[in-house]
C-alpha cells in the first residue's frame, strides 16, 4: 500500500511544486497575452514528480476500473468518486486531490485566470483512455 514517504507527504504537503506559487505573476502575464477568444496558459511541472508517482502507484494497485464504450470513445473508468477516498488507504491520491482543491491552489488559478468563486468541493474521477 502506501510508502512511509507518501504517508508523510500527505501530512506535510510537498505535492504542488513551489515554482507554481513563485511563478504566479509570470503565469498571469502569459494568460493575459494569449490569443482571444480562448485565453490559456501552459503550466509545466505543476506537481512534484515523486508525489505523482506515488499517487499513480496507489491508483494502479488499489483502484478498479470498468470498461465503458460510447460512440465517441472507449475508456476504463474508476466507479468510485475519488472525493470519497480515505487517506488511511490512499494517502498519496488523497494528498494530490487535497492539493488540487486547496485554498492556496485555487488562489493561484483565480489569480492567473481572473476566474472567481472556485468551489472547494472535490469532484474527482479517474479514467484510462485506450488507443484506437
Amino acid at each position: 500500500m502506501a510508502s512511509p514517504r507518501a504517508a508523510k507527504k500527505s501530512k506535510v504537503g510537498g505535492v504542488v511544486s513551489a515554482e507554481v506559487y513563485r511563478g504566479v505573476g509570470r503565469l498571469r502575464e502569459a494568460y493575459a497575452s494569449s490569443a482571444e477568444p480562448f485565453s490559456r496558459v501552459v503550466v509545466r511541472d505543476v506537481f512534484e514528480v515523486a508525489a505523482l508517482r506515488d499517487a499513480r502507484r496507489e491508483a494502479i494497485e488499489g483502484l478498479r476500473a470498468d470498461f465503458k464504450e460510447t460512440d465517441l470513445f472507449k475508456v476504463f473508468q474508476v466507479p468510485q468518486d475519488l472525493a470519497q477516498l480515505e487517506p488511511s488507504s490512499f494517502p498519496s491520491l488523497c494528498a494530490l486531490r487535497d492539493a488540487i482543491y486547496s485554498a492556496s491552489f485555487r488562489d493561484v488559478v483565480q489569480s492567473v485566470t481572473g476566474v472567481r468563486g472556485l468551489c472547494s468541493r472535490a469532484d474527482c474521477s479517474a479514467n484510462i483512455y485506450v488507443r484506437g
